[in-house]
């Protein structure tokens, strides 16, 4: 598969990564994102803050596959644009989606991002890039 990621500064930490249906990704994220939200609390500037939330939903996201038996994470991503952090999945097709998970909404594909907030410049797909359909 030849991923459109390869135009972002990439950061790698692991071996690989399950890829699922986008509506598989938005059922799954929207069991965990209620949790966080309770976990983490409100928003609070400097604090408790985009990055927080990116961070954050990472590891509740890795925590979800642990707890479920997978012996790899889902495709699941730190995203950082110049003034904002949040997070992306990869579908089975390829396609990346950025995720606000402050709000829980799928934003849109990655590619398509053109304004100040989530056109991405560093993406952390905590591993190299070595897909498995589920």
């Amino acid at each position: 598969m030849s991923l459109k990621l390869k135009i972002y500064n990439l950061v790698y930490a692991d071996s690989g990564y399950y890829t699922f249906p986008k509506e598989q990704w938005v059922e799954l994220l929207e069991v965990v994102q209620p949790v966080l939200i309770k976990c983490i609390g409100k928003y609070i500037p400097e604090t408790v803050d985009c990055d927080n939330y990116s961070l954050s939903m990472y590891h509740f996201v890795s925590k979800t596959f642990m707890n479920a038996g997978y012996d790899k994470q889902g495709a699941f991503m730190i995203v950082w644009s110049k003034k904002h952090a949040y997070n992306a999945f990869m579908d089975t097709e390829g396609k990346v989606w950025v995720y606000e998970p402050q709000t829980g909404k799928v934003i849109g594909e990655i590619e398509d991002m053109v304004d100040d907030i989530y056109e991405s410049d560093k993406v952390w797909f905590p591993g190299e890039v070595k897909l498995w359909t589920q």
